[in-house]
């Protein structure tokens, strides 16, 4: 297992040098003591990466990094993270801790174990689970849709680590939450905007799609008919690369020729700035109506 400049007593005496050469290089300064028998190296800084080497070299057996940790080893994006080093424990278990550091116990925990570069992880459904119990409501479905349509989880999955802690307040969120799944989403950002249109009485058709001669030019996350207006919400996972800007401005440039309007928002505008993104779209609807209107009546209709 790569350590990043960590090493405890015990690997160091199986390595073959005696108690006190590691004094010794303690008293130098080659080593730096992080707790009791683990060390690291005078020339690696210490990190959340060291934090996590060093704590899983006193872990006992059967401890996995959990929760955030997890969650930044599996790719889920989580907003706001945490700067901590998580761990989860076996309940017959205790741990000191340390600076940099959170332990958690748990009775119901080896089922929901992998293997990541050689770490222990609590695996993608269990640590979504285990978020249930910290973060709010739209930002745990905003996860499970990015990590089903990511193919990181699945619905059985996660009902299956649901169903196996009874118990758990979050597991049941999960559970609720996994009834509720709506498959017109494509990711748990365009249902967390759902959620703030609803909010504001704004009510859109969802993946609709454009047609010209029978043939399907575009797909709209969230869409207004009868105003022609389309709404695209870009999250950083699908949008940001060059070639998928390239292809986003080719998509709006064909709906444009059947006079279709496409607004865009991002991540930030969604979680950040709502009411902006609000009052964005109700202006345009509004000047969309009024289009509307004067063309109507210089067609004398």
């Amino acid at each position: 297992m790569k350590q990043d400049g960590v090493i405890s007593r015990q690997q160091a005496l199986a390595a073959g040098l005696t108690a006190t050469q590691v004094d010794y290089r303690l008293r130098l300064g080659e080593w730096v003591r992080i707790r009791r028998g683990v060390f690291r190296l005078a020339s690696t800084p210490y990190t959340r990466t060291t934090v996590g080497q060093a704590i899983l070299r006193v872990a006992p057996a059967g401890a996995a990094l959990s929760h955030y940790s997890a969650a930044r080893i599996h790719g889920l994006d989580i907003r706001p993270g945490s700067p901590l080093v998580w761990l989860t424990i076996p309940h017959a278990h205790t741990l000191r801790g340390m600076p940099g550091a959170t332990i958690i116990r748990s009775r119901n925990l080896s089922p929901f174990i992998t293997e990541i570069q050689g770490k222990p992880v609590t695996t993608v459904a269990r640590t979504i689970i285990d978020l249930s119990s910290f973060l709010a409501e739209p930002a745990v479905q905003a996860v499970i849709y990015d990590a089903i349509r990511a193919k990181r989880t699945s619905p059985a999955a996660l009902g299956k680590a649901a169903a196996a802690m009874p118990k758990f307040p979050p597991a049941a969120q999960v559970r609720r939450m996994l009834s509720e799944l709506e498959e017109g989403f494509d990711s748990g950002l365009e249902a967390e905007a759902d959620e703030v249109f609803r909010a504001n009485g704004l009510h859109f058709v969802r993946q609709h799609r454009v047609r010209m001669n029978n043939r399907i030019i575009r797909r709209f996350d969230f869409a207004e008919p009868t105003l022609k207006l389309g709404i695209e919400i870009d999250g950083v996972s699908f949008h940001t690369s060059a070639e998928a800007q390239r292809r986003d401005r080719d998509r709006d440039r064909r709906a444009a020729t059947l006079g279709w309007q496409t607004l865009r928002f991002t991540t930030a505008d969604v979680r950040e700035h709502p009411d902006q993104m609000i009052a964005t779209i109700r202006q345009v609807m509004a000047r969309r109506v009024a289009e509307g209107l004067l063309h109507d009546r210089a067609a004398g209709r």
